[in-house]
Parts: structure tokens; C-alpha cells; sequence
């Protein structure tokens, strides 16, 4: 006999000048058994287009519909940091020749373990594009190591996919990389700067 889905609306309310969600989330606990738990989740700012309540319900009906389709997964709470480590760059290694597996661990360690602290089912293609314009204001990386990066979290959610952890779209196929850099431009150093590395 199989349960039937329970349907949520959630409890809206606002603090201070955001509108949050109250709602219930099924977790796996450390024994392995499946609770509820009562979460909350900040949906907006409360201002311009979502002042009104009616404006976030909208909001919250779309955060909560993997819940209410049956779509959500427990795993997919996972943090993305969680799962690179312990499923995919594992993955990674036992697939791939060891070259492409240290670059990978490299990228992952140099760029992204330290920007990155959503849930997978939370981040999104904003999140993305977000995190890519970031990484390219702050290392002068080339338009093809951008384009690497994208391509290496786009794998992280395809294999999230792959193993049935997610059942959303990849969030890093519509992303748009940044201005960068060309991928052929390099530059000239002295003997003295060589030496001196």
C-alpha cells in the first residue's frame, strides 16, 4: 500500500523586509529512517513586483512544487559540495584517465569549493551564471578555462541526474559565460621574472 502524497501549501510570512516560507521537508536521518522536518526559506525581498502577498505566493508555489509533484527528491538536499566529494569526483576517478581526474580535483579546489554552499535541487541557472561572473572578476582566467568550469559543474548535475538525485532541468545549460579574457592571449615575462618563479 503506498501512501498518498501529502499536498502543501506552505505558511508565508514576512521578517523584517523579506518574505519567508514555512514548510515541511523529508530528511533522511543518521539511522537511515525518513522524517518530516519543518524548514524555512527565504523567497524574496519584499519590494517592487513582490510586495504583495499574492505576488510571493507565486514564488512559494514554485518552490514548493517538486514537493507537491512528487518530482523532489531526499538526496537532491544534498549540498553541491557534498556531492562532487563524495559522489562525483569519486565517479570522476574511477572513469577517467588520472590527468583528467586532477584537473578536475584541481578546478574544483582553485575555483568553486569555496563559492559554492547551496543545496543541489536550490541552485539554480542565476546561481550559475552568478558564480561564473565571480570567478572570472576575481581570477584572470581565459574565456576557455570559463568555459571548462561550466563544463565541469554542467557534469556534476548531469551525473546528479543520471543517478536520480534531481529531476529538474540541468541549472548550467542556459548559463552564458562572462567576458574573459581570449583563450590565446598570454603574456611576456623577462628572464628575471622566470628565475625568480
Amino acid at each position: 500500500m503506498t501512501r498518498a502524497r501529502r499536498h502543501q501549501e506552505g505558511y508565508l510570512f514576512t521578517r523584517g523586509n523579506f518574505w519567508y516560507l514555512r514548510y515541511y521537508e523529508p530528511s533522511r536521518q543518521a539511522d537511515g529512517s525518513v522524517l518530516l522536518v519543518q524548514r524555512t526559506h527565504q523567497l524574496v525581498r519584499r519590494e517592487g513586483a513582490y510586495r504583495t502577498r499574492k505576488a510571493a505566493r507565486v514564488l512559494a508555489d514554485e518552490f514548493l512544487k517538486p514537493f507537491n509533484d512528487g518530482t523532489f527528491t531526499i538526496d537532491s538536499a544534498t549540498s553541491v559540495v557534498q556531492f562532487v566529494e563524495g559522489s562525483y569526483l569519486p565517479h570522476v576517478e574511477t572513469r577517467k584517465r588520472p590527468s583528467t581526474y586532477r584537473g578536475y580535483k584541481n578546478m574544483w579546489n582553485r575555483y568553486l569549493k569555496s563559492r559554492i554552499n547551496a543545496p543541489l535541487r536550490s541552485f539554480r541557472t542565476v546561481d550559475g551564471e552568478r558564480l561564473l561572473e565571480n570567478i572570472a572578476r576575481d581570477e584572470d582566467l581565459s574565456i576557455t578555462t570559463l568555459a571548462h568550469v561550466k563544463s565541469f559543474l554542467s557534469g556534476v548535475f548531469r551525473y546528479a541526474r543520471r543517478q536520480g538525485i534531481l529531476n529538474s532541468e540541468n541549472p548550467m545549460r542556459d548559463v552564458v559565460l562572462p567576458k574573459a579574457r581570449p583563450s590565446g592571449e598570454t603574456y611576456a615575462y623577462s628572464l628575471e621574472e622566470i628565475l625568480r618563479c
